[in-house]
């Protein structure tokens, strides 16, 4: 039943082709993520060929979690005014997933107003120890947020020279075509 309300979901339909063919370029994990109750929601997760099995046994499509703490979500909350990000801060607060995930809000903040001014978001095992993420927010050509797509992948791979500079405009460039194709 939830993989049917998945596929009737029009982003799910045009953003899941372009996912599988991030994972396959990368052959890291790329997914699919958007904001339901201010949590965020994962519709889809590929993997590529560099992953043998899954490291996150907790990252399933339809699992829920705090915006704060992924790539997807962070770059998700980044698009929201901070008057709602404090909101969502209320409502689900900002406990700690691993030692790395921001606990405060005024650092919070500090990392959205990077976030915006760069256009992608990083995740530095804040989720998970030992996996390191690119989000970037897919929005509609009136700026309304839609959700988010990310890449992942451990830090022996995703060491910092692809992590901080190589695979960001990759991310953002299958976010174009995914933002692109919900457009026409």
């Amino acid at each position: 039943m939830g993989n049917q309300v998945r596929r009737n979901y029009g982003m799910f339909n045009v953003a899941e082709p372009e996912i599988r063919r991030l994972a396959e370029q990368t052959g890291e994990f790329a997914g699919l993520m958007i904001k339901e109750d201010n949590l965020g929601v994962l519709l889809s997760m590929k993997k590529g060929d560099k992953v043998k099995r899954l490291q996150v046994n907790r990252t399933y499509p339809g699992v829920k979690s705090r915006l704060n703490t992924t790539a997807f979500g962070k770059a998700i909350l980044s698009q929201l005014s901070d008057f709602e990000i404090r909101t969502i801060v209320e409502q689900h607060g900002l406990n700690p997933r691993t030692e790395n995930t921001i606990t405060e809000l005024d650092p919070l903040l500090d990392e959205m107003d990077r976030i915006r001014r760069r256009g992608y978001a990083f995740d530095d095992e804040e989720c998970f120890e030992g996996m390191r993420g690119i989000g970037v927010p897919i929005t509609s050509k009136t700026d309304n947020i839609l959700g988010g797509i990310a890449l992942y992948g451990p830090p022996n791979r995703l060491d910092d020279d692809v992590f901080f500079e190589e695979y960001p405009p990759i991310v953002q460039e299958y976010a174009n075509i995914i933002r692109g194709n919900l457009e026409y």
